[in-house]
Protein backbone atom coordinates (compact mmCIF):
# COMPACT_ATOMS: atom_id res chain seq x y z
CA UNK A 1 0.00 0.00 0.00
CA UNK A 2 1.51 3.75 -1.26
CA UNK A 3 0.18 7.27 -0.65
CA UNK A 4 -1.88 6.34 -4.07
CA UNK A 5 -3.94 3.34 -2.42
CA UNK A 6 -4.39 5.62 0.59
CA UNK A 7 -5.69 8.42 -0.86
CA UNK A 8 -8.33 6.15 -2.80
CA UNK A 9 -9.24 4.68 0.19
CA UNK A 10 -10.03 7.82 1.75
CA UNK A 11 -11.56 9.29 -1.01
CA UNK A 12 -13.54 6.25 -1.32
CA UNK A 13 -15.04 6.58 2.31
CA UNK A 14 -15.79 9.89 2.06
CA UNK A 15 -12.69 11.71 2.88
CA UNK A 16 -10.77 14.29 2.05
CA UNK A 17 -7.41 14.02 0.92
CA UNK A 18 -3.94 16.05 1.21
CA UNK A 19 -0.98 15.30 -0.46
CA UNK A 20 2.51 17.04 0.56
CA UNK A 21 5.13 17.49 -2.72
CA UNK A 22 8.11 17.67 -2.47
CA UNK A 23 8.56 19.49 -5.81
CA UNK A 24 6.84 22.41 -7.20
CA UNK A 25 4.39 20.75 -10.02
CA UNK A 26 1.37 20.30 -7.95
CA UNK A 27 0.08 17.86 -11.23
CA UNK A 28 2.73 15.86 -9.86
CA UNK A 29 0.84 14.60 -7.04
CA UNK A 30 -1.56 11.28 -7.53
CA UNK A 31 -4.78 11.97 -8.95
CA UNK A 32 -6.48 11.39 -5.73
CA UNK A 33 -4.85 14.15 -4.23
CA UNK A 34 -8.16 16.46 -3.96
CA UNK A 35 -5.06 19.29 -2.17
CA UNK A 36 -1.86 19.25 -3.38
CA UNK A 37 0.24 21.54 -1.18
CA UNK A 38 3.34 21.92 -3.37
CA UNK A 39 7.05 23.02 -1.06
CA UNK A 40 9.44 22.81 -3.13
CA UNK A 41 11.90 21.73 -0.40
CA UNK A 42 12.56 17.91 -1.66
CA UNK A 43 12.92 15.31 1.01
CA UNK A 44 12.87 18.00 3.54
CA UNK A 45 8.63 18.00 3.55
CA UNK A 46 9.51 14.60 5.59
CA UNK A 47 9.88 16.44 8.68
CA UNK A 48 6.72 18.51 7.92
CA UNK A 49 4.27 15.37 7.47
CA UNK A 50 6.17 13.95 10.55
CA UNK A 51 5.70 16.86 12.66
CA UNK A 52 1.47 17.33 11.41
CA UNK A 53 0.35 14.23 11.73
CA UNK A 54 -1.45 12.37 14.76
CA UNK A 55 0.90 9.63 13.95
CA UNK A 56 3.29 7.89 11.29
CA UNK A 57 3.07 4.67 9.66
CA UNK A 58 5.66 2.94 7.88
CA UNK A 59 5.78 0.48 5.50
CA UNK A 60 7.83 0.13 2.35
CA UNK A 61 9.00 2.79 0.41
CA UNK A 62 12.58 3.55 -0.62
CA UNK A 63 14.56 6.58 0.70
CA UNK A 64 12.31 9.26 1.30
CA UNK A 65 10.16 6.73 3.72
CA UNK A 66 13.45 6.17 5.14
CA UNK A 67 14.05 9.73 6.26
CA UNK A 68 10.18 10.01 7.64
CA UNK A 69 11.09 7.17 9.98
CA UNK A 70 13.86 8.89 11.11
CA UNK A 71 12.13 11.96 11.74
CA UNK A 72 9.66 9.77 13.34
CA UNK A 73 11.62 7.82 15.78
CA UNK A 74 13.61 11.18 17.01
CA UNK A 75 9.95 12.70 17.18
CA UNK A 76 8.29 9.97 19.31
CA UNK A 77 5.78 9.76 16.25
CA UNK A 78 5.59 6.46 15.43
CA UNK A 79 2.40 4.39 15.11
CA UNK A 80 3.58 1.38 13.46
CA UNK A 81 6.58 0.06 11.54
Amino acid sequence: MGDEDACRGARAEGGLTIGVIPGDDPKSANPYVQIPIVTGIGYARNVIIVKTAAGNYCRRGGYGTLTELGYALTAKNLSSV
